[in-house]
This record gives C-alpha cells, structure tokens and sequence, in this order.
C-alpha cells in the first residue's frame, strides 16, 4: 500500500473509531463538549499520522532472548 493510501485508511479508522483513540490523547478538559466533527478532526491532529506511521514503519521484530522464551510461551498459552 502506498504511502497517501495507508494515511487515508488510517485517518479514515481514526474518524470512524475517534471514542477509542479520545482516551489516549491530551485533548484538554472542554473538548467533549466541541461539535462531533470538530471533534473527530482534533483526534486525528492530535493523532499526528504521519509521525505514527513513520513508528510503525520503522518497527523491527526481533527474536525473544531465550531466556524469556519459556515464560512468553506460558503467557501465550494464557491468553488462548
């Protein structure tokens, strides 16, 4: 996917989405009472998409030292 596609997908999921992100945001006391449009685009200003996509894009897994291995095998078996 290309670069404007992913920014369009991700703010659209933002905008459809905007109560889930609202709680991780610093949006300032008054900011529930702003028009619902208004609204959905502060979360996705506040959001800085850009700069979140470029994080993720630079993400690198890397495998688990193996001394963690055992206990990240029992907390994977937990959570199934």
């Amino acid at each position: 996917m290309n670069h404007a596609r992913e920014r369009e997908v991700f703010e659209r999921d933002l905008r459809d989405n905007y109560r889930q992100y609202k709680s991780l945001l610093a949006l300032g006391a008054f900011h529930h009472l702003l028009a619902p449009e208004v609204h959905k685009a502060a979360v996705v200003a506040q959001f800085a998409v850009p700069r979140f996509l470029a994080a993720v894009a630079a993400l690198r897994p890397v495998a688990a030292p193996e001394a963690l291995h055992e206990g990240l095998g029992q907390l994977l078996k937990a959570e199934g």
